[in-house]
């Protein structure tokens, strides 16, 4: 019997499977792929060497640069903190000594790791020497890296040498200069009381573009009042100068209107300004100073004064006046008792604020009383100085019968652009007057028409049963007076005695509450908006204070000799010149037009009041 014996490979002595097996092929392709599979597996689980180094990459790293380590206070730098490698957190540097004033996060990606990049830009906030705070790295709690502190050297810009206000204007030591800020003033002196123009200019190159400009350092302005002006900082107000052979953009950022307020050298000082520019995509920033200057302030001269001059009236004027009766026309007859209105303006350019109103000459026939200030005063305050109207008005009554000649209206003022006083004058007409003769001074009441009470010219009484003798309030009342008029007589006796053995004492102790009733009766002025009534109210409380705390005559004394007068009893040279720098802005400022500072008046009685508290604190020498 014949058998069939498996077929063999001559290559190989291993059985083959038959060629109808179905895992025949599955199995050649596994046993050829596992190799290949081991080595991934392996490659993967960190299990051959050197892989574990492969997967973690370059150990973690933190560097922290600035641009410059010395800067100008009011300049920026700018710090980059850079982080490779793997981290949980960022412990981040101390910038408390920096105003932070921008922030950015990029990523940096190269070869095969990411590097995080964190942008600051600061501004120290005084000079000196501020720290930037070291930073660290942390991965699972632990510092895995870390940067050291950077100290910033903050320098004070160098104080600059004044120079006159001719030399501040010139454009001869900004050639070379692509970027300059300077204040500069129309003229180089002024006298007391002059209002002016101070104008703050930036001025650059025309190929680059202002973006910004903010104030470091204000200016000091000691000896002058100074308020802001509209219209400064406008990009097209720019114009075209010409400094050496280039031609150059200025640019004015601040306006403002200063009227002097003593006379003597006057300081403008410098002020620090950082300017942004743009050109193109690109901003940067600088700072720069401007040049302090002097002026040159003057009294108003006494030689050549009229005598109907007041105080404060600076400035070139003109006047109109016209009288009205009551149908609004000028009269040619009138009547005894019969009252008009004379209404006066003032119109020019000047110190409008101080301009006191002008005075009406003596005219036997007519009784004349001032009239509240109006609400038609128009006072516009621009880069040309101060100009505009004022108007007065004044109630004119007839007294005497026959032909009269109306009072006349004068005005005297100071022109500083010509130094010399010059007067305006409007006459009188002559009238036609009826009726017979009224009293030279007849009261306010009597000519205004004003009752002083109501006259009941009837009355009815009451017929009821009358009350027992000791319910009526008469009964105690004459039981009681002596008594009480007893108890008052004593009293006052001993505060007499009192107040006679120490008269001083006595007032200098009540001087701090008097002055704070002075400045309630000024706050009540700020409340409804009487501008002369409150520094009328702030120059009687300050003036009061020292005569009552110290025997100061200081009604009748100068600002000079008040100043001396209170260093010698014990006031420090500071209070003394914050009381006489109120005093006067109290000359200049109560002459205002209602209702145009009350922000001011608010100002001036916070500073007063402060002043007051610190004035109290000080035991100064009663004179005798």
């Amino acid at each position: 019997m014949t058998r069939s014996l498996p077929p063999y490979d001559d290559d190989d002595a291993t059985p083959r499977r038959p060629s109808g097996c179905r895992g025949g092929a599955a199995a050649r392709a596994v046993t050829a792929l596992l190799p290949l599979l081991l080595f991934s597996l392996a490659l993967a689980l960190g299990a051959l060497p050197g892989s574990a180094a492969r997967a973690q990459g370059p150990p973690p790293s933190l560097t922290m640069t600035v641009d410059k380590t010395t800067v100008p206070i009011g300049e920026d730098l700018e710090l980059q903190i850079e982080i490779e490698g793997n981290a949980d957190s960022l412990e981040q540097p101390d910038l408390s000594a920096f105003q932070v004033v921008s922030q950015g996060t990029s990523r940096v990606i190269g070869g095969r790791q990411n590097k995080l990049v964190q942008t600051y830009t600061l501004r120290p906030r005084k000079a000196g020497t501020a720290t930037i705070g070291g930073a660290k790295l942390l991965l699972g709690g632990k510092v895995v890296a870390q940067a050291q502190p950077i100290a910033i050297k903050v320098a004070e810009p160098e104080p600059l040498k004044p120079v006159s206000a001719d030399e501040a204007r010139s454009l001869a030591p900004y050639v070379n200069q692509g970027l300059f800020a300077r204040v500069t003033a129309p003229r180089s002196s002024y006298y007391v009381g002059e209002p002016f123009t101070l104008e703050l200019d930036v001025v650059t190159r025309r190929d680059t573009q202002l973006a910004n400009v903010e104030t470091v350092t204000e200016p000091k302005l000691d000896g002058l009042l100074v308020e802001d002006l509209p219209g400064a900082g406008n990009p097209n107000d720019a114009q075209a100068v010409r400094v050496g052979d280039a031609t150059m953009l200025s640019f004015p950022v601040g306006r403002w209107l200063a009227t002097p307020l003593r006379a003597g050298k006057l300081l403008i000082d410098s002020s620090t300004l950082r300017v942004t520019l743009a050109s193109g995509l690109m901003q940067r920033q600088y700072t720069r100073q401007t040049q302090p200057f002097t002026l040159d302030v003057k009294p108003v001269p006494t030689e050549g004064r009229p005598d109907f001059f007041d105080e404060g009236n600076l400035g070139r004027f003109e006047l109109r006046a016209a009288l009205t009766d009551d149908r609004g026309q000028a009269p040619t007859t009138l009547r005894t008792g019969q009252r008009m209105v004379m209404r006066v303006e003032v119109q020019g350019a000047g110190n409008l604020l101080t301009l006191k109103a002008p005075r009406l000459a003596s005219a036997p026939g007519f009784d004349v009383q001032p009239l509240p200030s109006t609400a038609d005063d128009v006072i516009d305050k621009s880069e040309d100085g101060m100009r505009g109207k004022r108007v007065f008005q004044y109630l004119v009554t007839a007294t005497q019968p026959g032909t009269q000649t109306t009072p006349t209206v004068r005005l005297a003022y100071f022109d500083p652009q010509a130094r010399r006083y010059e007067t305006r004058e409007v006459p009188g007409v002559k009238v036609e007057v009826t009726g017979t003769a009224l009293g030279s001074q007849p009261s306010a009441a009597a000519l205004s028409g004003e009752d002083v009470r109501p006259i009941f010219e009837d009355s009815a009484l009451e017929s009821d049963r009358p009350e027992p003798l000791a319910q009526t309030p008469l009964y105690w009342a004459v039981l009681l007076l002596p008594l009480a008029a007893f108890v008052a007589v004593e009293v006052r006796f001993r505060l007499r005695r009192r107040d006679h053995q120490n008269p001083g004492q006595r007032l200098a102790k009540d001087a701090y509450a008097n002055a704070r009733k002075r400045l309630r009766a000024a706050e009540r002025a700020v409340r409804d908006d009487l501008v002369k009534d409150f520094y009328g109210q702030i120059s009687r409380t300050l003036i009061g204070y020292l005569e009552e705390r110290a025997n100061l005559p200081a009604t009748g004394m100068t600002h000079d000799e008040l100043r001396q007068a209170a260093r010698q009893i014990g006031y420090d040279e500071a209070l003394v010149d914050g009381v006489i720098v109120e005093l006067e802005n109290c000359d200049f400022a109560r002459f205002a037009p209602q209702g145009s500072a009350s922000s001011r008046m608010r100002e001036t009685l916070d500073r007063v009041s402060e002043l007051l508290r610190k004035l109290d604190r000080v035991q100064p020498r009663r004179l005798p």
